[in-house]
């Protein structure tokens, strides 16, 4: 059965710019409509999704180039008469106006929300000799410059778009009546299929995910492991083009790319991604293993999985404690014995983790008991048999410790180990009825990370990784082999504004207007910025500055470069105004009437 509770969108649509036919290519020899997910960085992420394509738009034949020419490449898209109708009021209310023929652009697209938002250039009918509509953006706003691409580009746009479609009842009952795949399960491998064929045709498809979670066991080791997936976001995902989509060129020019077009990932295909974004979660009953510790408002700030550059984002880990009692037992009678609990977390480039991390876990009474942590200097390597002595592993500098190293790159890592605490605090059968330990009792920890400008250079994105190494030989105390939980991962991203400052006449870029950005949206009262605050940057170079930090003092006025460009770096998703203040040399502001 079809359900609607769909996570937040991550897909790109972009580009365009066609030229008049005069030439056949020769027909290609199959017609690969299939759309490939990928799996990512683990496998199970896919495992158990049931995923369908529904058809959004079609490639208007003979319009797709793609010989990597950007003043040449691109594709015209149509979206049909229904489903346009129940679009262009979700399109209208992800940009931000109140209908859409407000839109910079809006006629020249055709008055096509998939045209719009895409970028694809649209004329009348299939001639795409007169459009000017132009080159299209990714994610993150127009691309490059084009010739009068939307201005309108709010970060995260294309990702807000998919997923205000499936949150639409009238958009959604459109869509579910349009050329769809079948239903396909996907199984543990790296990517799944779903096939499409001529009858569905290429063009521009909706993947949405009907499976809420996935359960599975799996073998490991001695034992078995359950694991759980979350359900993923939707997805919209351009096709290959087919024979009839290929336009016509000059005689001699190589032969299309059929695989990718400008900004686009590889066409036909896109990566999984879960609504929680864990990719695979060890079972946990009521808790998730690893998530944003919500209980602060930096992290429900952050729980859309967006953050400002010099965001403090407040993690939160917790796993459960096994049985104690053999290792205590060795402990109470002089016995050598080797225990190992630890829990590795690591970050990517731009997520640093700061100060020091706080363990605890609950006692008999259901109070918090705080764990002393003790700081390492160096790194300690997991114990091996070696190491088993009779007050526990004795490579280790302390009964609850933690080691935390940062590369230039603001990646992190940090090792929390405990296990000789547990089986001091936690192994004595006495600590409840003489008959049981305290096994079961979860341990929490809990740190921060900030998001810092390095992400800016890894493409805008930061995960952070986390998994519970441990021993599970209860019948021979002194084997220092090590078990692993599957990584638990939770992503992070921030997002850039980009303008173009054009001449209507010459339309030639104009430097040194001056902007301000204004936070306009009141929506989320965690956010530590507040709705109407002007932001301050930083420059990072001409016509490109980031967000300011929380301890920097930035500058709110920014100023388009030598080619009239400005990009904004370093922004949560939202709303904001950006108002020109200052006009560049040789050119006045409107006047209210003129606006």
């Amino acid at each position: 059965m079809f359900s609607r509770s769909f996570g937040k969108a991550g897909a790109i649509l972009a580009l365009t710019a066609l030229i008049a036919p005069i030439c056949a290519l020769p027909a290609s020899a199959d017609e690969p409509y299939d759309i490939v997910i990928h799996a990512g960085s683990d496998a199970n992420a896919l495992r158990g999704r049931r995923l369908t394509a529904y058809k959004l738009a079609d490639y208007m034949d003979g319009t797709y180039v793609s010989i990597g020419d950007e003043n040449l490449d691109g594709v015209a898209v149509r979206t049909p008469g229904p489903l346009r109708a129940t679009l262009n009021p979700v399109l209208a209310k992800t940009t931000g106006v109140s209908d859409v023929s407000e839109l910079p652009g809006w006629d020249a697209s055709g008055k096509d929300p998939i045209g719009w938002m895409g970028g694809f250039r649209q004329a009348d009918g299939s001639d795409q000799s007169s459009g000017d509509f132009g080159l299209g953006w990714s994610v993150s706003g127009p691309r490059q410059t084009g010739l009068s691409s939307p201005d309108k580009a709010y970060a995260g746009t294309v990702r807000e778009f998919a997923d205000n479609i499936v949150a639409d009842d009238s958009a959604m009952d459109a869509v579910l009546s349009q050329p769809h795949s079948e239903q396909v399960v996907c199984d543990g491998s790296e990517t799944c299929t779903i096939p499409l064929d001529a009858e569905q045709g290429s063009g521009i498809y909706l993947v949405i995910d009907t499976e809420d979670d996935a359960a599975w066991n799996e073998s490991v080791e001695d034992g078995e492991s359950t694991y759980v997936t979350g359900s993923s976001q939707p997805m919209i995902v351009p096709t290959k083009p087919d024979d009839r989509d290929i336009a016509p060129l000059v005689a001699g020019t190589e032969l299309m790319d059929r695989t990718a077009l400008g900004t686009l990932t590889r066409l036909g295909e896109a990566t999984i991604k879960n609504v929680t974004d864990q990719e695979v979660l060890p079972d946990c009953e009521d808790c998730l293993p690893k998530q944003r510790d919500e209980r602060e408002d930096a992290g429900k700030d952050a729980a859309d999985n967006a953050s400002d550059v010099g965001d403090v984002i407040p993690y939160v880990v917790r796993y459960r404690i096994p049985d104690l009692s053999a290792y205590r037992n060795a402990l109470d009678n002089s016995r050598p014995w080797t225990y190992t609990y630890r829990v590795e977390d690591s970050t990517s480039a731009g997520l640093r983790i700061i100060g020091a991390p706080k363990a605890t876990i609950g006692d008999a009474d259901g109070q918090a008991v705080e764990i002393p942590l003790t700081a390492s200097e160096q790194s300690v390597p997991i114990p091996s048999d070696e190491h088993a002595d009779v007050d526990g592993q004795s490579n280790e500098p302390a009964d609850a410790w933690y080691h935390l190293s940062t590369e230039d790159d603001d990646s992190s890592a940090l090792t929390i180990g405990i296990g000789r605490w547990l089986v001091k605090n936690y192994g004595d059968l006495a600590a409840n009825d003489g008959k049981k330990t305290l096994y079961g009792h979860t341990v929490e920890i809990t740190y921060s990370a900030q998001l810092t400008e390095r992400v800016l250079d890894a493409g805008n994105t930061a995960s952070n990784r986390n998994r519970l190494v441990y021993s599970n030989r209860p019948d021979d105390v002194t084997d220092g082999r090590t078990w692993t939980t599957p990584e638990v991962t939770v992503k992070q991203w921030t997002y850039d504004i980009d303008l173009g400052k054009r001449s209507n006449g010459s339309r030639e870029g104009l430097a040194s207007a001056a902007f301000t950005l204004t936070v306009d949206d009141a929506m989320n009262d965690a956010d530590r910025k507040e709705n109407g605050q002007r932001l301050g940057f930083v420059k990072i170079s001409d016509g490109v500055y980031r967000e300011a930090k929380p301890d920097e003092s930035g500058t709110e006025r920014v100023i388009t470069g030598r080619n009239g460009n400005l990009r904004l770096r370093g922004l949560d998703i939202g709303a904001y105004l950006l108002r020109e203040v200052e006009p560049p040399s040789g050119h006045r502001l409107p006047t209210e009437e003129e606006k």
